[in-house]
């Protein structure tokens, strides 16, 4: 191997490095990131029901 070529390998490994090294703390900074928390379920809607048919009326009631 000529020095020349002892260098550009050289140079390909500490760029590799280099890369391995800035994703590793890419992947370190995003897993310390805070996680926002998960939403809320929605309310129920006050005066829905959800077992009523939309049209029909209720037991008991005069429509």
């Amino acid at each position: 191997m000529s020095s020349a070529s002892r260098s550009r390998l050289r140079n390909r490994l500490i760029a590799a490095a280099a890369v391995t090294a800035a994703g590793a703390a890419a992947a370190v900074a995003r897993s310390r990131r805070p996680q926002p928390p998960a939403p809320a379920p929605a309310p129920p809607r006050i005066g829905y029901s959800r077992s009523a048919v939309v049209g029909e009326p209720e037991p008991g009631t005069t429509a």
